[in-house]
Formats: C-alpha cells, structure tokens, sequence
C-alpha cells in the first residue's frame, strides 16, 4: 500500500447488497472491505418500502476499505458508471495509521 492511505466509505441502500459486492468484487487490486447492515435516516422517505417507513429509517449497506489515495477515483467511477440515479453516498477520510496486529 503506497504512503497516502485514505478510509473511503460507500452508504448504499440494502436493495443493492448483492449486485453492489460483486461489482467491488470484479474490480482489480481491491485490498478488501468491510459490510456493515446500518439504519439510514434523511430525506428520502419517497424510496422506503413501508416498513421502513413504519421504522422511520431505510435499511442500508455501509462499506468501508482503507485503500491508496490513487485507487479511489476508480471505485467511485465504477459506482457511478454501474449505479446511475441510486441513492448511493460516499465520503474520504485521511488515514494517520494503518497496520495489522501480529
């Protein structure tokens, strides 16, 4: 992994869980991810199915990697191309470490 590592995170509804996977599966050099089930809440009511309108949240898929700066424009291109007009949110964060315990 090169020196600018960024936590990047993908919020997607959970309608999409497996099409979205695979399509992170296929891309080249992924490191790895991780899926979380998570509850969104905000101003898409329109697209809840009602028992999620009943809950007051949308179920969503939260996927997080920690990837090099230079491979994030990628996924997210491969986002937009393959998930046009969904409610799909992202956001970047810098990494100030990252290693695994031995």
């Amino acid at each position: 992994m090169d020196s600018t590592i960024r936590k990047l995170t993908l919020i997607c509804p959970q309608v999409l869980q497996p099409t979205f996977l695979d399509m992170l599966d296929n891309l080249e050099n992924l490191p790895g991810y991780t899926i979380l089930n998570a509850l969104g809440r905000g101003s898409s009511i329109d697209q809840m199915n009602q028992q999620e309108k009943v809950i007051g949240a949308m179920n969503t898929l939260m996927v997080i990697m920690i990837l090099p700066e230079s491979q994030i424009d990628e996924v997210l291109s491969s986002v937009a191309s393959n998930f046009s007009h969904t409610q799909i949110s992202y956001w970047v964060e810098p990494v100030l470490d990252y290693a695994r315990l031995q």
